[in-house]
């Protein structure tokens, strides 16, 4: 995978796809887990989550493995192997939403998505700002190259 950065304008080698979905799966089941109230099959797993089923099966493995879900069950016909996300402590109240734990990060109630401490600024009202329509001189375009190059001429 490439990381592009907006600000720099450049590219950087990111990891491999297969671990980036792996990731992204494990984000989905994770969340899927949180709205569970009991513990899941695979097969009732991987229904609900978007993927490649290798993809699903490497994801739900990484999670056993960092300790974020729990897995129960023998793992046989008539017992197959169950999974949940591994409660906090502090979030056993039936009214509280279920909260999983990542050892690479911290505690999440009920998401995967980081939250920030930065305060949102209002918006700017752009409703009066006004572009004129036409002007005595053509407006001037920053010089990139990228017209040149496109032309063909770098």
């Amino acid at each position: 995978m490439l990381n592009f950065d907006g600000v720099d304008r450049s590219l950087s080698l990111g990891v491999e796809r297969s671990e980036a979905e792996a990731e992204r799966i494990g984000e989905a089941i994770t969340t899927y887990l949180a709205g569970c109230d009991e513990p899941q099959t695979r097969v009732q797993i991987e229904s609900r989550v978007e993927g490649k089923t290798k993809h699903k099966r490497a994801a739900l493995v990484a999670l056993c493995a960092t300790g974020a879900v729990s897995e129960s069950g023998a793992g046989a016909k008539g017992s197959p192997f169950r999974y949940e996300l591994r409660l906090c402590a502090n979030s056993q109240a039936e009214n509280e939403p279920k909260s999983f734990v990542n050892s690479c990060s911290l505690v999440y109630v009920g998401t995967r998505e980081q939250q920030s401490e930065k305060v949102v600024e209002p918006s700017i009202n752009t409703t009066a700002i006004l572009v004129p329509g036409d002007s005595a001189e053509p407006q001037k375009k920053a010089d990139s190259g990228e017209q040149a190059f496109l032309e063909g001429k770098l």
